[in-house]
């Protein structure tokens, strides 16, 4: 099967028009506050620069890992929570059953640690297939090489992660908590389509940063007119909310390649979107 851009956008936002309110809860709780409160904390590390600013890059990086090193149980939390409300959000975006909250809570805790092994696995092949490599040339001492290993990397970075990118649809759609199997199965259901889907990944990303940018200056201009606190606390609000439905579209539109590819049926799509 041919992938279609355009039929996939249109099931995304389908998908998210058919369950918005309860998506929009779990976003809001999972992606929107975090990033908020993570935000919000962030200005503790340029308060440990010295005021006069950190001139030596080493001592900048000191600050800033001693920072990370006092907060990092909050980032682990973070990212057990982002987790969780990641698979829910695909509970909801992919089971035509219309799961409640709850539900969809549940099978984010069930699915928690294939999830996270997931990551890990995914995080090792490309660490094996583009470190290795990387690091020999680097080793090496020639521009050359390591200018050609580095775009091989790049370009390879870029197709192993489209091939892994649908491993959490499988998992909340077809319900293989198998990190291996998971991944091969979204491997497989990719295949023929890498280029096509990274094309939309990538044109997706690129409007994802342009408008957030838009946003994020527009709003800076007006909230400097307010002090600096105002500024500080509007402009976490407006990237929490920027984050919350960039995540949300994006895992849908990860949903919609997996249902289009998959072949999910007429009858399954029609008592998701009724």
């Amino acid at each position: 099967m041919q992938f279609d851009m355009t039929r996939a956008w249109n099931d995304a936002v389908a998908r998210i028009s058919a369950n918005r309110e309860v998506l929009l809860i779990v976003a809001g709780l999972f992606f929107f506050l975090p990033y908020v409160v993570f935000m919000l904390m962030l200005p503790g590390a340029a308060a440990m620069i010295p005021s006069g600013g950190a001139t030596d890059p080493q001592e900048a990086s000191r600050i800033l890992l001693s920072f990370y090193g006092k907060i990092w149980w909050i980032v682990l939390l973070l990212l057990v929570a982002q987790s969780i409300g990641t698979l829910a959000l695909f509970s909801l975006l992919t089971d035509h059953r219309r799961p409640t909250v709850g539900d969809a809570l549940k099978f984010g805790l069930i699915a928690l640690l294939p999830f996270l092994g997931m990551q890990i696995l995914q995080s090792l092949v490309l660490v094996f297939a583009l470190g290795i490599p990387l690091g020999a040339a680097i080793a090496s001492q020639s521009t050359a090489a390591i200018v050609l290993v580095a775009t091989a990397a790049i370009v390879a970075m870029a197709y192993l992660l489209t091939k892994f990118s649908l491993g959490t649809a499988v998992m909340a759609r077809e319900h293989v908590l198998n990190p291996v199997a998971a991944l091969t199965r979204s491997w497989k259901l990719t295949k023929g389509n890498s280029l096509r889907i990274f094309l939309f990944y990538f044109l997706l990303g690129v409007v994802a940063v342009v408008v957030s940018m838009v946003v994020s200056t527009v709003v800076s201009l007006v909230l400097m007119l307010l002090g600096t606190q105002a500024m500080l606390f509007g402009s976490a609000l407006v990237s929490g909310l920027t984050n919350a439905v960039w995540v949300l579209l994006f895992l849908a539109v990860q949903a919609a390649i997996h249902g289009q590819l998959a072949g999910e049926s007429p009858t399954s799509l029609n008592d998701t979107f009724s």
